[in-house]
């Protein structure tokens, strides 16, 4: 048979305290699981995610960066098309 040990009255004031900030830290952790699962919760949580996925801010650098390039370039061919294609002004006749 198992012996019985005697505890103390201060070691069971102990053990008791260490019970009631046993549950108490259990009941924050549950309340804090019902809290992010709860549907209004989660719902908030995918439209933030979907804000930030879909927000184009990030890209306006890149954006501006490309359409620059792309009028250079326009620019760049209009100007070199201009220089080595002379106008055909025999073709066009001025009314008198």
């Amino acid at each position: 048979m198992r012996e019985r040990t005697h505890t103390t009255e201060p070691e069971l004031t102990g053990i008791q305290r260490e019970i009631e900030r046993t549950r108490a830290s259990l009941d924050r952790k549950l309340s804090e699981i019902e809290r992010r699962i709860a549907p209004d919760h989660v719902k908030a949580e995918l439209k933030q995610a979907l804000k930030r996925r879909l927000d184009p801010e990030p890209y306006l650098g890149w954006i501006a960066t490309g359409l620059v390039a792309l009028g250079g370039w326009m620019a760049v061919r209009g100007a070199r098309r201009g220089r080595y294609e002379p106008f055909p002004a025999g073709e066009y006749s001025i009314p008198t």
